[in-house]
């Protein structure tokens, strides 16, 4: 997820995360980081002279932050009730970026989890700019073809 930076929602989500985990911290191994990355300059506004930034990112946005977390733990008979207790955790911190006027849209491909949709996260005007150039340089598909799994345009 990403979020305009605001000191009083990564307070909020940090309260949210230990009222979330604080259930499930008998589970073997259970373990999560917990991690804010400020978006850099260049991924943000920088204007390049080929059409400009792909990811739907303004100058006015702001400074954004993106705000990951990655569990873990040892026995697969925990998935269902660690996976809901994350889904959860997100969600309620989601809803709370909206409700104070900080989320983003924009998803960071390599932190997104498949069931998002990264490239719709972009704009529809940009994921159509990059489907443009996908059909221009791989009309065949080819490179979405050889790569198995991860997000496709």
């Amino acid at each position: 997820m990403t979020f305009r930076a605001n000191k009083e929602f990564i307070s909020a989500v940090l309260d949210i995360f230990i009222e979330s985990v604080d259930p499930i911290k008998q589970i073997p191994g259970i373990f999560s980081g917990f991690v804010l990355q400020p978006v850099s300059q260049i991924a943000r506004v920088k204007r390049h002279k080929n059409g400009g930034n792909p990811f739907g990112i303004k100058e006015e946005d702001g400074s954004l932050v993106i705000f990951s977390i990655f569990p873990q733990w040892e026995n697969a008979e925990d998935d269902a009730v660690v996976q809901a207790t994350f889904t959860s955790f997100m969600d309620r911190s989601k809803a709370l970026a909206k409700e104070m006027d900080v989320f983003h849209p924009w998803l960071y491909q390599n932190y997104a989890n498949i069931s998002q949709d990264v490239f719709g996260s972009f704009g529809e005007k940009n994921r159509e700019r990059l489907r443009d150039i996908q059909g221009k340089y791989d009309p065949e598909r080819m490179f979405a073809k050889l790569q198995p799994g991860y997000h496709k345009l």
